[in-house]
Parts: C-alpha cells; structure tokens; sequence
C-alpha cells in the first residue's frame, strides 16, 4: 500500500498526479503480487516479491528507461533479489551476495554506479550493473544523491560515488572503497581561507549511511 506525493508516479498504483497534489489514503500496490519487501525514495519505490523478483516505480526503475513509471515494472536481467534500495538510482544485492547499482542520468558521472566504470556527463547506466570488486554485501545504505555506501561480507563500510563526507581527501569514486583506511593516506588539506570557512559552516551537511 502507498500514499502521499505522486508526481513522479512513485506510488505504483497507476497514475501520475500533479505537483503538490497528494493521495491520502493507502492505495494497494499490484494486487496480483506479493510483496516481501519495499523501498521508497523522493522519487521511486522498488520492491522484492517473495518469489525474489525486483520491480520499482517512478524515475528510473531500472528497465531503461527514465521514466515517469506509474506502475511497477520488473528490474532488467534475470537476478534473483533479496533486496532493493531505492535512491536517486537504485542498488540491490542478490541472493548470491553479489551488488549492483544504477543511477539517475544527471547524476551518473559522480560515481554512484560503483561498478569502475568513469562515466561522462550525461551518459547512462539505468539498469543494474554489478559493483566492482566482486564482494559479497550484506547492507547497503544511501547517504547523498550520488552516494552510497555498504557493508560487505568481511563486516568492511565501503562508499562509492560521492566520497568526499566520509573519506575528506576523496573526492569521488567510481567503485567501492574502505571508509577504515588510515588518514595518513590522505595529503594534508590545503589552509582554508575566511571565505571558504563561512561557506562550509553555513552549508553545513551531516549525513548517514543507514544499515
């Protein structure tokens, strides 16, 4: 069942509402399905059937297109879901362990694909590509628009896409890499001036990974 904004067709019950229109009472989502577990983000919902197949609904659901989907379309390839994290994009683990993102066009160059590949602006990868390193994930979680971030099957957080929150003196990644390496790894940062220290306290962002 869903409810609430619907411009983007992200409630999956078959119809794309208005900016600022809101549906106020649970509508069931694809009666003839069954659901075992859900994601929503600003902009789309995914989902696992018990049967372990993938859908989601609103921008991007993962078929190739950008979408808007009003209703719940499976997830492109034949993998076997356990679950489905809905962000800007979307990552999933099957049920081998193995990860997999996409993303949303505008976003795709900054990395939060992870599966290695550098990606121009305004190229795409909006059906799942499999996260570079092969590992086996166990949780994943969203902390930006262009960024996520894991645990794999060692117990290690890895983050890809936009890095620069958890590990400071890198900027962005295209794959998975350890939020636990050492600081020494990372150059000095170079004097802030006045002017950036006013902007960086009045900007201010604080973000989780969820798991």
């Amino acid at each position: 069942w869903c409810w609430g904004a619907n411009a983007h067709g992200q409630l999956g019950i078959g119809s794309v509402a208005q900016v600022g229109e809101v549906v106020l009472s649970p509508t069931r989502v694809a009666p003839d399905l069954r659901w075992k577990n859900v994601s929503a983000a600003v902009s789309k919902t995914c989902a696992v059937t018990e049967d372990h197949i993938g859908y989601c609904w609103g921008r991007v659901p993962g078929d190739g297109s950008e979408g808007p989907e009003p209703s719940p379309v499976q997830v492109a390839g034949a993998t076997e879901w356990r679950y489905l994290k809905a962000t800007s994009g979307a990552c999933g683990m099957a049920l081998d362990g193995q990860g997999y993102c996409w993303s949303w066009p505008t976003v795709t160059d900054q990395g939060p694909v992870g599966d290695g590949v550098e990606y121009a602006s305004g190229e795409t990868a909006m059906t799942p590509q499999p996260l570079a390193g092969g590992r086996s994930w166990e949780a994943f979680g969203w902390f930006a628009t262009a960024g996520h971030c894991g645990v794999d099957s060692s117990g290690d957080v890895l983050c890809w896409g936009i890095t620069n929150r958890i590990r400071p003196c890198v900027l962005k990644s295209f794959e998975p890499i350890s939020v636990l390496a050492p600081e020494s790894e990372c150059p000095p940062p170079p004097p802030a001036d006045r002017k950036s220290t006013r902007l960086n306290s009045s900007h201010q962002i604080i973000s989780y990974a969820v798991f």
